[in-house]
């Protein structure tokens, strides 16, 4: 016996997981009720002190949830499990029947979520079994299940739990939960072993392969008109550099054109006062009189009154 056990209940939405949770911790702290959607929307981690054990009973979204995709769901456990990382039991509900439906939901938690590594620490719990107590309609039912898991390609070593968690509405007294509730616990305490999660670090990997091919198609949509937008984005930054290195060596090509065809004559020896050699300008002294820019002549030194709009326009 050891003194601490991690649960960790999982199953399809509607299969009764939170009754499951109920029943073990003997609260309704967990919220159970019928419906299209799962009532459980979040992970739901509490402590419970019975029998000097420290039931630590971990409930999250059930499976096949109108509101989630499953990939969605197992990120959601994935997140949350992984900071606890070791566990002594994964419970599987079944709410009654085992179809197709749960069958695929059992391979993605197993295959994808965890490794198959976990599945000797995993119990099938099946609810609303009316039966519960009747031991050769419950071995019955058993044999008829491990049957079903065969057929389907999985172990059929699995520890099969019955229960009836009769809400409160059809048993006022609870008394067919607290016996199921009885049996549980007695199972669980003899699972001593502890198993080690350390695949939920690398889940977001494995999460690619359990997406429907509505999710996948989905996503390789998002993924192609990402990459049409960053390509549409490249070209877009391309061109503007184009038109802009365009404009430069037009604005350059204008500069230069404007100095070679500038007229400054020098008011005493007529020749240009500035000089241009290839696209450097060369001009003498410079000052300024009331309105007009003083550039004093290369050549014979005189000053020159030029008004300053012609003066920026050779000089630039």
């Amino acid at each position: 016996f050891i003194a601490a056990l991690n649960i960790v209940v999982l199953g399809d939405s509607g299969s009764g997981k939170s009754a499951i949770c109920n029943s073990l911790s003997g609260t309704e702290d967990y919220s159970e009720g019928a419906g299209v959607n799962s009532q459980t929307i979040e992970m739901m981690d509490r402590s419970y002190e019975i029998d000097d054990i420290n039931w630590r009973v971990i409930d999250g979204p059930g499976f096949g949830d109108c509101a989630k995709s499953d990939a969605e769901i197992m990120k959601i456990h994935g997140t949350k499990l992984s900071q606890i990382g070791r566990f002594q039991r994964f419970l599987f509900v079944i709410g009654g029947r085992l179809t197709p439906y749960t069958i695929a939901t059992f391979k993605k938690i197993f295959n994808v979520l965890f490794s198959p590594t976990a599945l000797p620490h995993v119990t099938i719990i099946v609810t609303r079994f009316r039966d519960f107590q009747n031991p050769t309609k419950v071995e019955q039912d058993t044999a008829a299940l491990h049957q079903i898991l065969a057929n389907h390609g999985l172990p059929t070593h699995f520890k099969v739990i019955h229960v009836d968690n009769t809400s409160r509405e059809e048993d006022p007294t609870l008394a067919r939960r607290r016996a199921s509730s009885i049996k549980l616990r007695t199972h669980l305490r003899m699972c001593n072993e502890t198993y080690i999660a350390s695949e939920l670090t690398t889940l977001p990997d494995r999460l690619v392969g359990c997406l429907t091919e509505e999710e996948r198609l989905a996503k390789e949509r998002e993924i192609q008109m990402q990459r049409a937008a960053d390509l549409e984005r490249q070209q877009r930054d391309a061109k503007e550099a184009i038109e802009r290195q365009k404009k430069e060596i037009a604005d350059l090509k204008a500069r230069e054109e404007a100095i070679r065809n500038q007229n400054l004559p020098c008011i005493k020896c007529r020749r240009n006062v500035v000089q241009i050699q290839g696209s450097n300008i060369t001009f003498g002294d410079i000052g300024f009189d009331g309105g007009y820019v003083i550039l004093g002549c290369l050549h014979c030194h005189t000053s020159n009154r030029i008004l300053p709009a012609i003066a920026n326009a050779a000089l630039q």
